[in-house]
Formats: C-alpha cells, structure tokens, sequence
C-alpha cells in the first residue's frame, strides 16, 4: 500500500511540475539558509567553549573612573593583582599574558615578525586547553623556554622536529637577542577565541611578572565571581593606596568576552550581540517564511484535488487512510527539499567561511533535520489531512469546505497573506537600513585623509631613535609626497590619557579633566591632511637621533624637554573655550603616572578627526612633537607607480635597518579593518535578505494561487458575464491590497523598533527615512501585480465552460 501511495505522489509531482518545482526549491532554500545562520548563531556563542573548564575561567579586567577620565581596560597593570591567589581561597589559578607586542623573531638566519606572542606564567596549561603535539604542561616551567603552534613551527622549521632547537627574540632596540629552547609544539587554536595564540615563551623571574597584562584567573567550580569582585573591592579599599582609590577590578566569563565586551586595548575586535539578534530575526523570517510558502503551496494545490479526496472515499478509503497518504505526501517533498538543502549547505559553507567564522558540526545538521522534517511535514499537510477527508464531493463547487470558510475576513488565506507581507517588509527594510549604516560610516568624512598612505607600524627602538637619514631617503623617492611619525597609527584607539593643566581654567590642584595624547611631528598635519582652525603647526623637526645620555634617562628627559602643544576643538571645548583664538598662547601640560610634560603655549588648535573607530566618539586630544614616543611611521605616496613606489620603501628600509623585518599596511585598509566583522556580516544579510525575498516572491504566488484556485467559478461566471482580464485584475488586487495594507504600520513599528535599539551601538549613526520603509511596500505591490497577471493569464487561457461544467 505505502510503495502503491509513492507511486501516486511521484506521479502528481511529475505531473505538475511547476508546482512541485517552486515548492521543492523554496523549501530547500529556506531550510539551508535557516541552517547556516543557525550555525553562525551557534559559532558566535560558543567562543571560547573548546576550553573544557571555561565555565571556570574569568578574565580580570580594570575600570578607571574619576573626574574628566573613564575607561574600562581589558588588561591590567597593577601588581597588586599578583597577590590575589594568595589573597581568596575561590582562586585556584592566576595566570598573566604579557609581553604581548608583535616579536621579532630570528631563526637561524631568517628573520620573521609574529602577532599574538606572550610571555606567560608556566601554570597556563592547566587552566586553558593548548593541546601537545610535542611536549607537556611543564614545558614552560624552566627559564627562556618556548611553546610554539604548530602552523609555526611548520613556518619556522619545515617538517624538522623543533623540539630542542633554539629561537632568538629581538628586543625592541632590534639588536639585543634572547634565546630560548622550543620545549612544546601545541594544537593551532580554533577561530573561535578572543585569545588567538601563536608563541608563548617563559617568565623568567618573579620580578618579570610586572607591567601591563592580560590576567586570567581559574576559580573553583562552586565559586560566585560576583562575590568575590565584591570581596576583591574590599580588599583594594582596605588596602589603603591611594593610587587605586580610583580603581575597581571586574571580572570576565571568557565565553562571553566576544559577545559582550568591547574594552579598551581588547586583544582582537570582539563580535556584538545585536548582531546575533540581528540574524536571529532573518533567520527565524527566512524559515517561517518557506514554511508558510510550503503551506500555502500545498493548500492551494489540494483544492485543485477535491474531488479526489471525494472518489477515494467513495471507494473505501477512511479518514485515517487519507491522512495518512497527506501526511506522506507532504513527508516525501520535505524530505526531497531536505536533501536538496543538504547540498546547498555542504557546497555554500566554504563560500560563507569567508565572511564568518563557522563550525560545521555534523550532528548539528543531522539533529536540525530530525526536528524539522517532522515538523514541517505536519505544517504542510495541516489543511489537506484535517479539511479533505470531511470534503463531500456535492460541496466541490461551493464556498465551504467541510465548514471551513475560504473568503471570510479571517480566513487563512488572509492570514498567510498579512504574514508574508509583514516578514517581507521587515526584511527589506531591515537590510536597507543597515545597509545606509554601513555606508554612512565607510563615507563619513574622517577629518583626515587617509588614501594612499603606507604604514610602517610598531618600528623597534633603533629604527625611530636613527631615523633622520631613512626620512631623508624616503623623501628622496619620486613616489613619496611626504613623511610623518606617530605614535598611534591613526585607526588605532589611543588609550594613552592623562590630566592636564590649562591657564585660567584648569589649576595645578584641580587637575581632573583627563585627554588622550598623539605624538605626532611637524608634517603630520600636512601629510595627512588635518585643518588648522586657529594658530600654526609645529614649525621645526625635533632630532630623532637619540643621544646615549637621553637613552639612559628617559624619563628625566621627558620631563625636561620644553613643550609647544595642539590641542583639537573637542579638548578645546572641554576645557571651557568656545572661540579657537580663546586658547591660542595659553600655558597648558599634560602628564601620565609620575612623568608630567614641562608647561609650554597652546600654539594651535586642530579640526576634530576621527583617530579611531567610528563607534566611538572623538575624545579630547594633546598633540606633541615628541619623537622618542613615536611607533610608526606614515608615508603618503602618488595614486600612480604604486607598486614601484612601496619597493622602494622596501629597499630603503633595508639599507637603513638590515636584519630588521619591515611591518606595514596601507591606512585605508587599516580602518576597512574596524569594520571588516559588519562588512561581512553585511554581505550575509544582503544574500539572505535576498533569499528571503526570493522565498516572499514565492509565498506570493502561492497564496494567490491558493484563492484564484478556491475561486475559479466565480471568475468563470464573471468572464462568461463580459468580465475583462483587466477588471478581474482590479478585483482581485483590490481584494489583497485591503489585506496588505491595514498590516503595514505593524510592520513599520516592527522593523523600527528593532533597528532603532541596534543603531543604539553606534556613535555615529543615520536616522531611518521614510525611503527605507517605502521600498519594502512598493515591492509588495510589484509582487502583488506580477502574481495576479501571471495567475490571471493562465486562468484566461482556460475555457469558462471547462471549469462550469456539471460533474
């Protein structure tokens, strides 16, 4: 009997091909797409979860908080801290990543330059999960020792064992070596951590485990991080230094710092939450909708097949016989659609890999499929199971089916229609406004200008304490248009920030308005194209050749050094002056810890400019020309020879630093950078946007079907009545636009509800228009009037008298 049923359902669906067609692929879509966003969801909120004890791992974090100064920093550089194990019974472990600039690495007699490498305490491998290749967790315990990963040591040594072998670690002055002996070789890290890894080497020596560090504390299964942050504050106030009288400590899950942190100096940008509950929504739309399609296809379809419930139980067959053969037949085109989406997904993941980190975990996918082919089969077989088997034959031509009312006010088919356009709407203005978000941040004027300007970032002592001559030759290259230092590359957060004084608003005892500081020299402005609104620039180059004394007593230098200072309009307006002119020749200083810059003259006051993301405001800024604190150097270079140029750079670095590997990017590619995770996750929303409104397409077609079908006498009598295409048309759109539009503003308070909290994350942010809530409408009208006309000329095709005819 079942293999007899097949027979039939594969019979229909070769029959009506079209049909079949359109509902197959709209359900093998929606089923893969709502897939590969839930694998997205799934990835982004288990960061950090391959670490077997992550429930227990918290990361200590630091919040500065006083008058003209608040941050909240992901590392932490007080040595108090080193105490805390000793200090609370909950912490079982405390271990410091330090030392974690980019290293210059020597092997043999080649040269490399390694992010993401750290100086850690030996107890690391028994709170975080670095699995061994080679080696164990005591492989750290002995002095100037090293773990690498294994894609390292593949890129340091080949296929040799490394085991043994040494490495060398320039110092930042890149002549002073240290060698350490590879005693592990550990598993590449997953993606998916905030703490990507590639080196850690040894503390040498307790006084080493000092300075600015991101801490890691293991607690005991039963312990309350609450609690103890509370007891930590207890004990910092009771320790009476009034150097952290200023400070609290917080403490971190590491499963929620990608979701939920977005600290100062994080050691990769994190994702968002907004951004889960962003695709959360498209997800839940795109899979709501293709079943909705799949319903209304399958509803739309069984009225075609009325009389066929009639006959089969006219020839014996029960409700429970005809049940059955519903549900199975809903059963056989989910399950087709199913395997269809299979392939999708296995041949589409690699694609969105791209632009999400994802994990595939084939028990997902079968344990997905378990749950919904069920499900949507029931869904899909819903109307013909529990409507058709009560359908007497005599009841074919009527209005009614087994009392079922198709063209009441709250019929399904009206239904299903609000829903469609509701989803459709949102949808569509859901990716508009991200999209003008997107665009609005990528094309906001920064205030600077940063085309064509190469960066040699985190240069090592010796390249900025001799580098007078290699600004010449850089100059001296036909390509260049100019050269500057820094000490934060712009694109990068400064999180350098200190008090200051300004005469006659901010005295040497009130000195609670804090500023960032950009050490910058006197072509900065120039080169990177910032407007002076009041004062001049720097006039002179400071001497960037640092002599022996200097390089002893640094600190003492610095706090000699006669001082001239920028400052930009928003440290301007801070400090109380409203007229650019007000500040110009004023006494200022800066200061940091115990290290505070001589008073010297205002002598310009510069346009706000966007040192950083555009997530966050501009702060108030301090420029000197200081070239002991420079980290990088910009060249600004001709649109044309491009390539030519940046070898010439190359080569001139070469000459000046040999053994010295180069870093550099170009600047605009370093702010795409801040939004490389949005621009990815833009584009996933452009392609499942468009799928979604692909599927709205075919929800449409199939609701329309669904009531030309169930009223095909009707527009037969009108035809043989004189009816044109053309008044049936208006009929028949005027029936679904009185559904579509009372349910707009619903959708309108939907969507802006939604995006309204998302823009919330964003600084600088667009208003939504009344442009990105028409075009959704409109094209609901566009789908509307194609789906009628095409309806409308297959039914104008078929002779009245065949659908009139007695049975």
């Amino acid at each position: 009997m079942f293999t007899y049923q097949l027979k039939i359902i594969f019979r229909r669906l070769l029959r009506y091909r079209l049909n079949a067609l359109i509902n197959i692929t709209g359900l093998s879509i929606g089923i893969a797409v709502s897939f590969i966003i839930g694998l997205f969801i799934y990835s982004e909120l288990s960061f950090d979860t391959f670490h077997s004890k992550h429930q227990n791992i918290e990361r200590l974090t630091m919040h500065i908080n006083k008058p003209g100064y608040d941050m909240h920093w992901a590392r932490v550089n007080n040595d108090i801290i080193n105490r805390f194990k000793s200090e609370f019974d909950e912490i079982r472990q405390l271990v410091r990543f330090q030392d974690y600039y980019s290293r210059n690495i020597k092997v043999e007699e080649q040269l490399f330059s390694l992010d993401h490498a750290y100086s850690v305490d030996k107890e690391v491998f028994s709170i975080f999960d670095f699995n061994f290749i080679s080696g164990d967790e005591t492989a750290l315990s002995k002095p100037n020792t090293v773990v690498l990963t294994k894609s390292i040591a593949d890129k340091f040594f080949g296929d040799n064992d490394p085991i043994g072998k040494e490495i060398s670690i320039l110092h930042a002055d890149g002549q002073t070596e240290v060698r350490y002996i590879i005693t592990g070789v550990i598993q590449d890290l997953p993606k998916k951590t905030h703490l990507p890894v590639n080196l850690l080497t040894s503390i040498n020596r307790e006084e080493e485990r000092s300075g600015w560090a991101y801490v890691y504390l293991l607690l005991d299964e039963n312990a309350d991080a609450k609690l103890l942050e509370s007891k930590i504050a207890s004990f910092i106030n009771d320790h009476g230094d009034e150097s952290l009288s200023d400070i609290s400590f917080h403490l971190q899950n590491i499963s929620d710092i990608h979701l939920y942190s977005s600290l100062a100096r994080e050691i990769v940008p994190n994702g968002d939450i907004s951004y889960v509950y962003l695709f959360v929504i498209i997800g839940f739309v795109i899979l709501i909708m293709s079943v909705t399609n799949f319903v209304n296809l399958n509803t739309a379809q069984s009225i075609k097949f009325m009389k066929d419930a009639g006959i089969r139980k006219f020839l014996g067959s029960s409700v429970g016989d005809l049940k059955k053969y519903y549900f199975t037949e809903s059963l056989v085109i989910v399950a087709i659609s199913a395997i269809i989406a299979v392939f999708i997904i296995l041949f589409s993941i690699p694609f969105f890999r791209e632009l999400a980190i994802l994990e595939f975990p084939g028990m997902l996918l079968g344990l997905f499929l378990i749950l919904t082919i069920p499900l949507i089969s029931l869904a899909g077989s819903y109307f013909p199971a529990k409507i058709l088997p009560s359908q007497k034959v005599s009841d074919a031509f009527s209005n009614k089916l087994a009392g079922f009312t198709l063209h009441s006010k709250w019929s399904l088919k009206n239904f299903l229609l609000a829903s469609q356009v509701v989803l459709c709407v949102v949808t569509i203005s859901i990716a508009l406004i991200t999209n003008s978000q997107f665009k609005f941040i990528v094309n906001k004027n920064l205030g600077l200008d940063k085309e064509q300007v190469i960066a040699i970032t985190e240069i090592p002592g010796v390249v900025k304490w001799k580098m007078n001559k290699f600004r010449n030759d850089l100059n001296a290259i036909s390509g260049v248009i100019g050269v500057t230092t820094s000490m934060e590359v712009p694109s990068r957060e400064i999180r350098d920030s200190g008090p200051v004084y300004a005469e006659g608003k901010i005295g040497e005892e009130n000195k609670d308005t804090s500023m960032d500081i950009q050490v910058v020299d006197k072509s900065f402005l120039k080169v990177m194209g910032i407007d002076l609104v009041a004062g001049r620039n720097f006039n002179k180059f400071k001497s960037n050749d640092i002599t022996p004394e200097i390089d002893v007593d640094i600190y003492g230098y610095l706090q000699s050094a006669p001082r001239e200072y920028l400052i930009n309009e928003t440290a301007m307006r801070m400090i109380g002056w409203e007229d650019p002119n007000e500040a110009i020749g004023r006494m200022f200083s800066w200061s940091i810890g115990e290290i505070e810059l001589q008073k010297g003259p205002i002598i310009g006051v510069v346009r706000d400019f966007h040192q950083e993301t555009l997530k966050n405001k501009v702060d108030p800024l301090v420029m000197i020309n200081e070239p002991v604190w420079v980290n990088n150097i910009l060249v600004k270079i001709e649109g044309s020879n491009t390539t030519q140029t940046l070898s010439a750079i190359v080569d001139s670095w070469k000459k000046n630093y040999p053994g010295l590997p180069i870093k550099y990017s170009f600047l605009d590619d370093l702010y795409n950078d801040l939004y490389k995770a949005e621009q990815n996750q833009l584009k996933l929303i452009y392609i499942f946007s468009g799928l979604a409104i692909l599927i709205a397409f075919v929800g449409m077609f199939g609701v329309i079907s669904y009531s030309l079908r169930s009223r095909e006498k009707e527009l037969a009598v009108r035809k043989v009545h004189g009816a044109s295409i053309k008044s049936l048309g208006i009929l028949l759109s005027k029936d679904f636009l009185i559904i579509a539009l009372p349910i707009l503003p619903f959708a309108y308070w939907l969507t802006y509800t939604g995006m309204e909290k998302w823009l919330q994350n964003f600084v600088y942010r667009i208003d939504p228009t009344v442009w990105h809530f028409l075009i959704g409408p409109v094209f609901i009208l566009l789908v509307i009037a194609i789906n009628v006309l095409i309806q409308l000329i297959k039914a104008s095709s078929t002779n009245p008298a065949i659908i009139l005819k007695s049975e």
